[in-house]
């Protein structure tokens, strides 16, 4: 019995030292998370400025969703095409894109989501340029406009490169891992492979992760009061006589198709003056001149609001 517990005592002060070695941290960095070998602690990319890390939750995150539709609350571009502007890039449409608009080729552009406070990222699926093909026209997008060759995503703490290969990953998407609290997720193009023409696209990223706040992109414009007895009416064009009873007006169908913004705003004919008109039905002066805006830029339109009780011959389509 003496000899069997002195073994155990022996065996245990010998173990000792090594098991205290394993369980040591590093004293350098006792807090730090693990990062891969291309993420790094230099100001962010996506802010400007030093990086902060957001505090992580005290429980693991849930499985995750896809939560794009929820967390980005605006998005902005080195540059864009005012048809394809940066939200684009985010509104979960493939017949939407960004499209940049600078000199070149599109190589160093960049397009960045901001996210709403308490987003955590999983990760997030992106393709490499826009794949649809145009309708109304049938014109190959993917073949007529630049696309990613090499690509940086970049977040709060860290960034990762993904690679596309124009000839076999059109609609392809690539996963890219971010496991992180984040506030902005920033996509540029360091390679560009060339199409028909010199513009590069970005069509919808996918976001997963968790996110439980309010949702959609901020809108500034939905507390202002309406000033109009009746109703806002934005007029956008008049159609020419020999337009069909049924013409869909699809310039501007395509200009604001995924303008969330504009959610809940039904574009309408109507009659003014006997001349057959097309326009838009809106909340308050706020959203009339944010639409005059988008509109007059991308056609030229000219468009003019006016508070009116409005006959509505016919409903064009609402953006949901």
């Amino acid at each position: 019995m003496f000899r069997i517990r002195f073994r155990v005592i022996v065996t245990a002060l010998l173990l000792a030292p090594l098991l205290a070695g394993c369980s040591k941290k590093n004293t350098d960095d006792d807090d730090a998370p693990i990062l891969r070998r291309d993420q790094a602690r230099a100001p962010s990319a996506a802010s400007g400025s030093a990086a902060t890390a957001a505090p992580a939750s005290d429980k693991a995150p849930a499985a995750a969703r896809n939560i794009t539709a929820d967390c980005v609350e605006s998005a902005r571009a080195s540059s864009e095409d005012r048809k394809h502007p940066a939200m684009h890039a985010f509104d979960e449409r493939p017949t939407t894109a960004w499209n940049e608009s600078a000199g070149g080729d599109g190589a160093g552009e960049w397009v960045e989501a901001k996210l709403r406070p308490g987003t955590y990222v999983s990760y997030v699926e992106v393709g490499g340029g826009w794949s649809a093909t145009s309708q109304p026209g049938n014109v190959d997008l993917w073949e007529h406009n630049n696309s990613f060759r090499k690509m940086k995503v970049t977040w709060d703490q860290g960034s990762a490169e993904v690679t596309f290969d124009r000839s076999t990953d059109r609609g392809k998407k690539k996963r890219v891992e971010v496991k992180a609290p984040t506030t902005a997720l920033r996509f540029s193009a360091i390679e560009v492979d060339r199409g028909r023409f010199n513009d590069l696209c970005l069509d919808d990223v996918l976001i997963y992760g968790e996110y439980d706040g309010p949702k959609g992109p901020v809108d500034e414009c939905k507390d202002v009061t309406s000033t109009c007895a009746s109703d806002l009416f934005v007029q956008l064009a008049s159609p020419l006589p020999s337009a069909p009873a049924d013409y869909d007006y699809p310039h501007t169908h395509k200009l604001l198709a995924g303008r969330k913004e504009f959610s809940g705003t039904r574009f309408v004919e109507t009659y003014k003056n006997g001349n057959r008109v097309m326009g838009a039905i809106v909340k308050n002066r706020c959203y009339a001149d944010k639409l005059m805006k988008v509109h007059d830029e991308a056609l030229k339109s000219h468009p003019q609001a006016s508070c009116e009780r409005i006959d509505v011959r016919r409903v064009i389509f609402e953006i949901p």
